[in-house]
């Protein structure tokens, strides 16, 4: 690993996806200037603009949100007759910079996430079964953070912890490794509306029954011209669904998931 901490995984996945795809593209216009190619190289620096513009609008960020999102929000009031045996909540990153925490904390997106879970929890009291394993920045396993998080700010209890995992096909195959040891075999499923389709699928192929409870749904302004106002968050929301849309064509590619049925 470079000292740097970079890898070239994080070079290429910087550069194909936003905002580092649109600043390549600037960039092409501006050398297709400096070229003499003028029409060509305003062409492309106006498309380039116009994507940045268009990605950070709540409409095309609902739009992109829609295509990469499954599932509706799980009903806590159904909790109880859906048969499921235990809470599983998948990390995302953390806060490798967190003074106000004593040193590293989850990140935004896992909060999100572990805030869920005990939303459900109070509802209908599952077991908890919290997955994340190291990343460069932690000490540790992301787990046992999400552990203490969920056990010392919002007073719920996490029965198992599984902390080696590196990516979400091997969060679902030792997640189930754990949960069939323990004769838990129909889960609550808990990641961002976006990851959930890929996340889902993949822990089915791992022997489990999942019932999707997806959290942070992408939504629109009310009003049309609202939808049409750039947002930083809009522009986030964008990010992720093109992110879990280009994860799940590599994850069928690699023969680690099934493509998508057409309706």
């Amino acid at each position: 690993m470079p000292a740097n901490g970079l890898t070239l995984y994080d070079v290429i996945k910087a550069l194909a996806l936003p905002p580092g795809s649109l600043i390549l593209i600037l960039l092409f216009g501006l050398i297709l200037l400096a070229a003499g190619w003028r029409r060509l190289g305003v062409a492309v620096m106006a498309l380039g603009a116009f994507a940045f513009y268009a990605l950070s609008t709540p409409l095309v960020a609902a739009k992109l949100g829609g295509l990469a999102e499954a599932g509706a929000p799980v009903e806590a009031v159904n909790l109880a007759d859906n048969g499921a045996e235990a809470i599983v909540v998948l990390a995302a990153g953390l806060m490798p910079y967190a003074p106000e925490y004593g040193g590293r904390a989850v990140d935004e997106v896992t909060l999100q996430r572990i805030a869920y879970a005990a939303y459900l929890w109070r509802q209908h009291e599952l077991p908890i079964l919290v997955s994340g394993g190291r990343s460069r920045e932690a000490a540790g396993p992301l787990a046992d953070l999400m552990k203490e998080t969920l056990e010392k700010s919002f007073g719920v209890p996490v029965k198992w912890t599984e902390g080696r995992s590196t990516d979400t096909y091997e969060n679902a195959q030792f997640s189930a490794a754990i949960l069939q040891d323990n004769d838990v075999s129909r889960i609550l499923l808990i990641t961002h509306a976006a990851h959930m389709p890929r996340a889902a699928e993949l822990f089915r192929t791992a022997g489990l029954e999942v019932i999707a409870a997806p959290t942070a749904f992408a939504a629109p302004s009310q009003s049309y011209i609202g939808r049409l106002v750039p947002r930083q968050s809009a522009f986030a929301h964008s990010y992720t669904a093109i992110y879990e849309l280009l994860g799940g064509v590599w994850y069928v590619v690699r023969g680690r998931m099934k493509a998508p049925a057409t309706p």
